[in-house]
């Protein structure tokens, strides 16, 4: 089964077109939507791996998710990412969560194709899913990215490589400041590079599209989630001296 795509008022920030259809699909009480069309034979392999045990939750820059990786036939390696909570409720039953609107899972996989839509890579969203209703459990099925060393690992074994990398990262935030893109949990974490070189940013749970005052905050905001991040978990600084000097020239020009 095919859908139109959701749209709000929040697209019209972004001038790239996004896919107009994702496939549908009810596989026992699991809620299912995916980029491409799932044969049944893979939509129940699918579903074996969403109940499969993950490794997680990731601690330290790695997130709040439980991450396990699969092959799916005709698909190839995939990362699916179980959404879990953080603070104190992490102990209670960290997987489930209140709906209000979108479930966390449909979010970030729009974020996602509207990011690389505009040319920021990114993991390619593959699918989503839930379980439940008002109180729901969510997962994000996303192409693996493979052989990647994160910025913060880079940064603690070859500073001279990490600068390198910040620099190849400041048009890319740019581009995500420029059209109000907001990636709430922005640090060198989440800042990967595979084994050919190419940078990709990850981990876009949470993150919105934002308009007036909020935008234009938005390379402040950046900044002071990456310094905090740099100093908590003491990176070498030159990934923060990058950044800002590049982002402050940006504002500099812009006003």
């Amino acid at each position: 089964m095919t859908v139109q795509g959701k749209h709000s008022s929040e697209d019209a920030l972004l001038s790239p077109k996004i896919a107009p259809s994702r496939h549908c699909y009810s596989v026992g009480k699991i809620n299912l939507e995916a980029s491409l069309e799932l044969s049944p034979p893979v939509q129940q392999e699918l579903l074996g791996c969403l109940h499969d045990k993950a490794e997680g939750p990731r601690v330290g820059l790695a997130g709040r998710a439980a991450v396990r990786f699969a092959c799916l036939s005709g698909i190839g390696p995939v990362v699916i990412k179980k959404y879990c909570r953080g603070g104190a409720l992490r102990f209670l039953r960290s997987s489930i969560h209140f709906r209000a609107g979108q479930v966390r899972s449909e979010r970030e996989f729009e974020v996602l194709e509207k990011v690389r839509a505009l040319g920021i890579p990114a993991p390619e969203p593959v699918a989503f899913a839930w379980r439940g209703g008002r109180w729901y459990r969510a997962w994000l099925v996303t192409r693996h990215i493979e052989d990647t060393l994160t910025l913060a690992d880079i940064s603690r074994v070859d500073e001279a490589r990490a600068q390198t990398v910040a620099r190849q990262l400041v048009p890319l935030v740019e581009k995500l400041i420029a059209n109000g893109v907001f990636h709430i949990d922005f640090h060198p974490g989440n800042v990967v590079v595979d084994g050919e070189g190419r940078l990709s940013i990850v981990d876009f749970d949470k993150a919105r599209i934002v308009s007036g005052r909020e935008r234009r905050r938005l390379a402040e905001r950046y900044l002071r989630r990456w310094r905090r991040a740099v100093i908590k978990h003491n990176l070498s600084e030159v990934l923060t001296e990058v950044l800002c000097s590049a982002l402050r020239r940006r504002d500099i020009a812009s006003h």
